[in-house]
């Protein structure tokens, strides 16, 4: 970085070939924020301190604590893609993972209520069922013939892992850590494989089966873990939770919540929703699930304090260790990385740059979000609709 500009990035992948890109911007859609550091931007991991702003906290509601922490970072997941044939099958059940003893009663107690079920075919509203819920093939949807079976993804709070992080450690235990999370998830297959209640009083599903042609893997799990929460840019302006949660919204305003909305920011370059869910890691294993309204992503929260020519792309924009558990999930992801393209695009072709557009060039590029199909304001219909499913997490 020179004079708080990147000149160039330096590659390097699997076949050890370092490759350098240069560019007039550059835009981090990292799962965990990996530009950040090589670019000396000013970042953050984990937990701020929480308390009164006056004392150097978030002043969040849900961030209590007096000291930051940047071990308590949210569990990750090794998911996994799973086929199920409605008829028949073979035995495909995987060998019995050497620590299944240690995880078994979490699982014991996480589908106790008959909450997985492949064999049936309704929605959620008709009963909770997590098979339906992570389904990303529904054999119901295709010619007869041309696909054999349903494919859903194991990705539930049962194997999340809770038991170590990928940033602030070494690469040792990195690897170890994302080993562990691999037999998590396998000793949830095998639960689900052998031990697992049916809703007809049986109690196993052995015709489940790895589908490696899915996940791209030669094992069947990710290649990579679902990260939930990464390196976050200190941002010119943060999004805290009164912007977006219920209850700090209905204190703020005064009004009901189902009256309420989320700030409304000037300078919106995109809208997403979720609730507030943060799964717990190691620090905190409980986490939190609270209430959101739908909210719009600020262009202040994509532009690094410390380096001009770089974006937030995805979960790394500026955002607190709350707020991320909002802001994290897919679609919001895209919104943010959809937004972050255009305004380099508007940039270059204007001979500008962020910190001027958003000062004052924002109606200039609202039309052109606009004409591209981004949304940047909700509708008034459903501004203050932050109803999701009972139970429906990500």
């Amino acid at each position: 970085m020179i004079n708080g500009r990147i000149e160039s990035l330096g590659l390097q992948g699997p076949d050890g070939v370092k490759r350098y890109a240069f560019g007039s911007y550059f835009i981090d859609a990292t799962d965990l924020g990996d530009i950040l550091p090589l670019a000396r931007a000013n970042h953050t991991v984990g937990r701020e301190k929480g308390g009164a702003q006056a004392s150097g906290g978030t002043g969040e509601l849900n961030n209590p604590n007096p000291t930051a922490d940047p071990m308590d970072q949210q569990a990750f997941t090794m998911v996994m893609a799973i086929g199920y044939p409605r008829s028949g099958g073979s035995d495909n059940r995987v060998s019995k993972p050497a620590s299944y003893v240690t995880h078994e009663p979490s699982f014991r107690t996480f589908f106790a209520d008959n909450l997985f079920d492949p064999s049936k075919e309704y929605s959620w509203d008709d009963g909770p069922n997590f098979w339906q819920y992570r389904r990303v093939s529904a054999l119901s949807n295709f010619t007869s013939g041309s696909v054999l079976e349903d494919v859903s993804l194991l990705n539930f709070a049962c194997n999340d892992f809770k038991s170590g992080v990928l940033l602030g450690v070494d690469d040792a235990a990195k690897a170890a850590n994302t080993a562990a999370a691999k037999e998590l998830s396998l000793s949830m297959l095998y639960y689900l494989q052998n031990e697992v209640p049916r809703p007809d009083g049986g109690t196993d599903y052995p015709a489940l089966r790895l589908r490696p042609d899915v996940s791209g893997t030669l094992d069947g799990i990710a290649k990579t873990p679902y990260i939930r929460e990464g390196r976050r840019i200190q941002s010119i302006g943060r999004i805290f939770e009164w912007h977006v949660e219920v209850d700090n919204r209905v204190a703020l305003t005064g009004l009901p919540d189902s009256q309420g909305t989320a700030a409304q920011f000037t300078d919106s370059v995109g809208t997403g929703h979720y609730w507030l869910d943060i799964h717990g890691g190691p620090k905190d294993p409980t986490g939190l699930w609270q209430r959101c309204y739908p909210y719009q992503i600020p262009l202040m929260a994509l532009i690094p304090n410390n380096v001009a020519n770089l974006l937030a792309g995805g979960k790394c924009l500026g955002t607190t260790h709350v707020t991320n558990g909002a802001y994290r999930v897919h679609p919001s992801e895209w919104s943010i990385g959809e937004a972050a393209g255009i305004v380099a695009a508007f940039c270059v072709t204007r001979k500008t740059d962020p910190r001027t557009v958003r000062a004052s060039r924002m109606s200039e590029l609202t039309s052109v979000l606009t004409a591209q199909g981004v949304q940047t304001v909700w509708p008034t219909a459903v501004k203050n609709r932050w109803l999701l499913p009972k139970g429906v997490r990500s």
